[in-house]
């Protein structure tokens, strides 16, 4: 499994200071306290242990963020007041993937296939070519192999959106939208076209590339483009001048 090396599991009592310390959260980015799914427990209680959770952790470490995941919608009102910073419920979220797979057959295909890869073996695949029935099958093959991954773009400082996008898809990564910074609020942006890298801004790329990162530092940058772009806007802000 590729998330052994990411995940460490401990054992203890998420309520009390001593285990939030050895989980390390006064070093983490962020806290995310997840309901459970033990069906030998009522929704109330599991919801309720999180509540507990998130206001420990923000009573030893107000300066953390928080994000909730609960179990029951009519929790995501006392876990805002807990003072978790993100909160989300498991039943909206299938809720929403319902709606959105009743308007857009195959969508929650697409969205599992991106979460994470999967190919099958040559063998399997040798063994239906040629069957008419499913001839859209070896297709299907090669779009599951793609994965979603941040990864920085910073490397592209000063091009437009547009022109990395055009760059990294020559590479057969394909840029769908960037966490980029804006008033000292990070927030997710889908196609922002006329926005300029950074050199903090992160990319959401799919690609079948699991050397991502590398991948990317590799792509020659064709420098042409962007010195024209910072002179026509050098040269608008002479003329606003």
């Amino acid at each position: 499994n590729k998330l052994v090396h990411h995940i460490t599991v401990m054992h203890g009592i998420g309520t009390e200071k001593v285990h939030l310390q050895r989980a390390g959260v006064p070093t983490s980015n962020a806290v995310f306290i997840i309901s459970g799914r033990d069906t030998s427990r009522s929704s109330f209680d599991e919801d309720s242990y999180v509540i507990a959770q998130v206001i420990s952790v923000k009573t030893f470490f107000p300066e953390s963020i928080v994000g909730v995941v609960v179990r029951d919608v009519s929790f995501k009102t006392i876990a805002a007041n807990a003072g978790a910073d993100i909160v989300m419920c498991f039943s909206e979220i299938e809720m929403i993937g319902l709606v959105d797979a009743c308007l857009c057959p195959g969508f929650s295909t697409l969205l599992y296939n991106l979460i994470g890869t999967y190919r099958l073996p040559e063998v399997t695949l040798s063994a239906i070519e040629g069957d008419v029935d499913l001839e859209w099958f070896p297709e299907y093959n090669t779009g599951i192999g793609n994965e979603l991954f941040r990864v920085s773009v910073g490397k592209f400082e000063g091009k437009s959106f547009n022109e990395c996008c055009k760059s990294l898809y020559k590479n057969g990564v394909v840029l769908i939208g960037l966490e980029t910074t804006e008033e000292n609020k990070m927030k997710v942006v889908l196609n922002p076209s006329d926005h300029i890298i950074t050199e903090s801004d992160i990319g959401i790329v799919i690609s079948r590339e699991k050397h991502i990162k590398s991948l990317i530092q590799e792509i020659v940058i064709d420098q042409s483009t962007t010195t024209s772009s910072n002179k026509s806007t050098k040269s608008n802000s002479n003329s606003n001048s």
